[in-house]
């Protein structure tokens, strides 16, 4: 329990951060990728208020959030090398990841038991629930520069993936079973338009990624849903 409203404080402060510089990047940037900029100020954003509202999901998304940012910030280093820019976007997200890693930030979210009693939640299912929601919110920073970053094809399935995909996240953190299925079909669709696509950057890293998050996001309920349907 050390520090743990500290740890909380920081973690927000470095996603209301990101947050609000790209939404400032989607309203005074250039009109080419103002949607991308926009949709990752949503979900940086949304981490942030529901650190601060104390949603019981609210750790796990951020933690995917935070290990999305460690693992592309890697991937710029190893294409522009060590700037300033990916140490400080890396060194931010590491923060994030530690600040909200063990049981004490747990305690103030998703070790509650007001909401595992709601849901009637134990605890191999809270754990299997909270792999699944950190992995798909890993997923969708990658989904967003796949869907939305600018380019010249003009390939709409992107677009669908990062759609299926978030509102199957959405219905993860609501225990809607539909939800599992609309990811493992926005990784379906990921890797059909990484077949199509014309990609170069960045965004051409960024959708592998993204579909193999979203394939982990599933893999914690495989198990269940097999012997459910058996």
């Amino acid at each position: 329990m050390w520090l743990v409203g500290e740890r909380k404080a920081c973690a927000a402060v470095v996603l209301s951060f990101f947050g609000s510089l790209f939404l400032l990047n989607a309203i005074l940037g250039p009109d080419p990728p103002a949607p991308m900029f926009g949709a990752l100020a949503l979900a940086y954003l949304a981490g942030f208020f529901g650190l601060v509202a104390g949603w019981f999901w609210s750790r796990w998304y951020c933690l995917g959030l935070g290990v999305s940012g460690l693992i592309m910030a890697a991937m710029m280093a190893w294409q522009v090398g060590a700037e300033p820019f990916v140490l400080i976007w890396g060194g931010a997200h590491l923060v994030v990841a530690l600040s909200l890693v063990g049981k004490g930030p747990a305690s103030l979210f998703d070790g509650r038991k007001d909401w595992r009693e709601r849901y009637r939640m134990d605890e191999n299912g809270a754990n299997r629930l909270g792999k699944s929601i950190m992995r798909a919110g890993a997923s969708i920073p990658y989904l967003i520069l796949g869907g939305l970053a600018p380019r010249e094809d003009g390939l709409v399935l992107p677009l669908v993936a990062l759609l299926i995909g978030a509102a199957g996240l959405w219905a993860v953190v609501r225990l809607r079973t539909w939800g599992l299925v609309a990811m493992a079909a926005a990784a379906i669709t990921a890797s059909f338009a990484a077949l199509g696509s014309s990609w170069g950057g960045l965004p051409a890293l960024a959708v592998p990624a993204g579909i193999m998050f979203l394939a982990g996001a599933v893999l914690p309920f495989a198990a269940p849903m097999w012997r459910a349907l058996r």
